[in-house]
């Protein structure tokens, strides 16, 4: 199965964070793609600039390569032409458990 990486679950894979559930971690190690989508990259890099998340904002970037991730770029195009490798692909939107401080 092909992934693709929300920015939320992208930065914990990217920081090995432990909030990220073991379904989770099985799920994106039996994965034989996973691709990450500049939308979700310039989504941090704003989140970054406005103060609302505290980041390295090269990191994201960096980490693309260290995680075996696959850059995925922001098309302007009709649907019937999006590329194959998007319509087989599934959404890791979550997957990460949430600990009470």
């Amino acid at each position: 199965m092909r992934l693709l990486l929300d920015s939320r679950i992208y930065l914990r894979v990217a920081d090995q964070s432990p909030e990220l559930t073991e379904q989770a971690r099985e799920v994106l190690e039996s994965a034989s793609a996973i691709y990450v989508s500049w939308a979700g990259i310039w989504e941090i890099a704003i989140k970054v600039r406005r103060g609302k998340l505290r980041a390295d904002p090269e990191a994201p970037v960096a980490a693309i390569e260290t995680t075996g991730s696959e850059e995925l770029p922001v098309l302007a195009c009709p649907q019937w032409v999006l590329p194959a490798c998007l319509c087989t692909t599934a959404i890791l939107s979550t997957g990460c458990s949430r600990r009470k401080p």
